[in-house]
């Protein structure tokens, strides 16, 4: 009898899709915003999420949740996956908007200016035109495909990144594997570690594959697009490490000693 391939649920970013690809042979991966993915996590829609280390901080022990580290999504400190674009008629910064859908840097942002600048920051969602949005605020804040796509505007003033390391010393995290603890399934968890443990050579060999049929697997519907890219490793780490362990907990102080979240999670590892 055939297995039911469990569900991954993966934000639609370009470096998502590439750092998953290789599992589709024993997972359905499904593309949303980083947003919907939470969503569809938590109605039990998906067995399994890339999740923001913020949603794994609130929800860890109502749900019971675990993170498989075998690898995550990290940015270094010269990432432009995060950036601020600055408003050109701004006298100062109070008011930043994020792109709908794409909501967790945002707590990021609060940290940085909080510690660094001191200052009060509102924030609100766009959608649309950038130059629109732009209008109406002092700062976009973007993230994913969109920051890299717009790293080099004339109005890009922050790389969050490059902020959260110059305070301490760590990448940020900003995605995290996540399964329910107790519905996890060991074949799964194994065949994601063989694929994330293979020699580099046996990586190299599978890169022949057809990408257009992968990606057509991966995802989810025909409003989707994928746009072809070399891996940047300039601004993103796989692996789940030490210093990934010491930025997340980093985080969390930071998020609990604004009150944002009521206690800091334990990491429940499942290896």
């Amino acid at each position: 009898m055939t297995k039911n391939k469990k569900r991954l649920v993966i934000p639609n970013s370009s470096i998502a899709i590439r750092l998953t690809r290789n599992l589709v042979d024993n997972l359905e991966i499904f593309t949303e915003t980083p947003e919907d993915c939470t969503n569809l996590f938590f109605k039990n829609n998906a067995d399994y999420a890339l999740l923001s280390p913020f949603e794994y901080a609130v929800k860890s022990d109502f749900y019971n949740l675990g993170i498989i580290s075998s690898f995550a999504i990290s940015l270094t400190d010269t990432s432009k996956d995060s950036i601020l674009l600055f408003s050109k008629n701004r006298t100062k910064i109070s008011n930043i908007a994020y792109r709908k859908g794409y909501p967790y840097e945002s707590y990021l942002t609060k940290i940085i200016f909080t510690e660094n600048y001191d200052t009060p920051i509102s924030f609100s969602e766009f959608d649309g035109n950038l130059d629109e949005a732009l209008k109406k605020v002092d700062a976009l804040l973007l993230s994913g495909d969109e920051a890299l796509e717009n790293s080099e505007n004339p109005s890009t003033g922050l790389l969050l990144a490059e902020e959260w390391f110059l305070m301490t010393g760590l990448p940020y995290v900003s995605y995290l594997l996540v399964a329910r603890s107790d519905e996890v399934d060991n074949d799964d968890i194994s065949f994601i570690k063989n694929i994330f443990n293979k020699p580099k050579e046996d990586t190299e060999k599978d890169e022949v594959k057809d990408e257009e049929h992968l990606i057509s697997d991966v995802l989810s519907s025909e409003d989707d697009y994928y746009e072809e890219f070399e891996e940047d490793e300039t601004n993103y780490i796989f692996e789940f490490g030490e210093d990934q362990k010491k930025s997340i907990e980093e985080y969390y102080n930071y998020l609990f000693s604004y009150s944002i979240i009521e206690n800091i999670p334990d990491l429940n590892l499942i290896d």
